[in-house]
């Protein structure tokens, strides 16, 4: 069953139903959207146009008040929309377009609004937000669609009420724009700028170890201490987290470390650091 004609033929029937306001036709459409769901539950495709003639039924069935059908399609819905996450998480896995991916979720959300779920609302809004922030982390997935992503997980976690989600996407969005600006400046081979630069990492990495984020933490700080090779650790904000200490002469005073510093060296000054936060 092709997914053009899946929702034709559901589509159609509905609408004739509620124009005509002929019950029996309405029910041959839940009818065959139930036979729908149970034949894709063995071949696991098509589950977006699914998702889609779902919607649409349980839109005009709620608009007509037919409240028996109303159970039974929720009771389909229930299970359309568990088989669409099941199929999300198996897409993680697989190597395919971050837009194919992500459609299940999409209809998922459309779903959410439609039917009345605040048992199963708050696992739902987990797994959704989970999905896509594994979609912002796949290395496939380009710079301009993870904005995309984060954005929709600032307002998905918004419309459903989860203010703790949505804090932590909008200070980890915060922590990506620090780190771009950090680069940027970096980039230009002023010690001043520098200054600037490796704070702005530094800030970054503050906020990811508030959210246990540690590889992004690792990654900021690594780039702070680059900045860091003049030397003068104190201007770079690392004596608010105990900045590595130096080389010492003989006389106890600390070196500079070299202009040219090995990445083996910015990794022992890491350790040192991670150590005292």
């Amino acid at each position: 069953m092709s997914k053009s004609i899946t929702d034709k033929t559901i589509l159609d029937m509905v609408e004739e139903g509620k124009n005509n306001f002929v019950s029996s036709r309405f029910e041959d459409a839940a009818n065959l959207f139930e036979s729908t769901v149970r034949s894709l539950e063995k071949t696991n495709n098509h589950i977006d146009s699914v998702y889609f003639s779902y919607a649409k039924i349980v839109a005009l069935n709620k608009a007509e008040k037919w409240e028996q059908e109303i159970q039974s399609l929720l009771e389909l819905g229930r299970r359309c929309l568990q088989l669409g996450l099941t199929k999300a998480i198996d897409q993680q896995k697989a190597e395919s377009n971050p837009f194919e991916k992500s459609i299940y979720m999409n209809h998922a959300q459309k779903i959410m609004k439609i039917l009345d779920l605040d048992e199963e609302r708050e696992s739902i809004v987990l797994s959704l937000v989970q999905l896509y922030k594994t979609l912002i982390e796949d290395k496939n997935t380009v710079h301009d669609i993870k904005e995309n992503f984060q954005e929709r997980i600032i307002e998905f976690c918004n419309d459903y009420n989860h203010p703790t989600l949505m804090k932590e996407y909008e200070r980890i969005k915060l922590c990506q724009i620090l780190e771009k600006a950090g680069d940027f400046l970096s980039s230009s081979g002023k010690f001043a700028v520098d200054v600037i630069a490796a704070n702005k990492y530094i800030k970054a990495a503050e906020i990811y170890l508030e959210f246990d984020m540690e590889k992004e933490m690792k990654t900021v700080l690594v780039k702070a201490l680059k900045c860091s090779k003049h030397g003068q650790f104190d201007k770079f904000g690392f004596t608010k987290i105990e900045r590595p200490p130096r080389e010492k002469d003989e006389n106890g005073k600390e070196l500079d470390p070299d202009p040219d510093m090995a990445d083996e060296q910015i990794n022992h000054y890491l350790e040192l650091l991670l150590q005292a936060l």
